[in-house]
């Protein structure tokens, strides 16, 4: 019993103090977040009062059953621009279960303004149509009816549609 005794105080007066246990500092905000955020201010220019919760680089907009997931993929420094790769997919559970997926570039002089830019476009060119489609805000000179099957559609002209016009 001596024996064990003296072994434990050898092995234990030898080893190191067991270092406290420190928390890492929070880490700043990843370009998935800068992402979100900019996609989120660019739609709250338009829509002020829409409610928008966010969560990482997810977005989901309660009052529409809409889910947005921004990811930033491939970044590509140029002489004078930096492009970042994009997507956004789009998800309603009743009218695309299967999402819509946006991929686009960010082109800007920095990173934070090609990530802004991007999400503008994006926003500007994609997700307003979408919102203003599940808004039920149509003009309805331009609602027609298929004749095949009989369905009637409910056009919304985004940007993209009427440059030119």
């Amino acid at each position: 019993m001596k024996l064990i005794h003296q072994l434990r105080q050898l092995f234990t007066n030898s080893l190191p103090p067991v270092p406290k246990l420190t928390l890492p500092p929070p880490t700043p905000s990843t370009i998935q977040d800068t992402f979100a955020q900019e996609i989120t201010s660019a739609l709250q220019n338009h829509y002020p009062s829409l409610l928008i919760q966010t969560s990482y680089n997810h977005l989901h907009i309660n009052s529409l059953n809409l889910e947005i997931n921004c990811l930033v993929g491939e970044r590509n420094q140029h002489p004078h621009a930096v492009i970042f790769g994009l997507e956004v997919r789009i998800f309603n559970e009743h009218y695309f279960p299967g999402g819509i997926v946006d991929c686009l570039a960010g082109i800007g002089e920095d990173d934070a303004t090609a990530i802004a830019k991007g999400a503008v476009n994006h926003v500007d060119g994609v997700l307003l149509t979408i919102i203003q489609a599940l808004s039920a805000s149509h003009a309805a000179e331009l609602d027609f009816e298929d004749s095949q099957t009989g369905k009637k559609w409910h056009p919304i002209l985004g940007l993209l549609q009427v440059q030119g016009a």
